[in-house]
């Protein structure tokens, strides 16, 4: 009996520890709202995301791509969950993006990471702690 309350015990203990906080490897660079208009899309959120038009922030490592339009709305896909759909907004230098799944929320940020170009990478967190990812422009 002892030996099930000890082994009940490690596990409970063991499920409780923190999760890895991977270091970010870039420095955000705060922006005005204009900057990221260039990687917007000029119109509202299309019924499905068409991945050959259109501007979209890429990674192909993860993989992952998205869509924002002007409207607020935004697209994704990824090759594990699929697609899915959200909302985007500007605050604090950065954009935010919100979407709701089955079984767990995005909080994804989108952030530039040189004041002198127009490179950006986006965090968020999945199964395996934080992720900070750059992603590429592609029109």
């Amino acid at each position: 009996m002892k030996l099930i309350l000890l082994a009940s015990l490690f596990f409970a203990i063991s499920g409780c520890q923190p999760e890895y906080v991977k270091p970010n490897p870039f420095k955000w660079q705060p922006r005005q709202e204009q900057f990221f208009q260039k990687f917007i899309n000029s119109k509202d959120v299309e019924k499905s995301m068409d991945r050959q038009s259109g501007i979209r922030l890429v990674n192909t490592e993860y993989p992952l791509e998205m869509k924002l339009y002007k409207d607020g709305n935004f697209k994704y896909c990824l090759d594990v969950l699929g697609e899915g759909e959200g909302t985007w907004a500007f605050k604090e230098g950065q954009l935010q993006l919100f979407a709701e799944r089955t079984l767990f929320v995005m909080n994804i940020g989108i952030h530039s990471i040189d004041q002198d170009t127009e490179d950006l990478a986006i965090d968020f967190v999945d199964r395996f702690g934080t992720q900070f990812l750059e992603v590429s422009l592609v029109k």
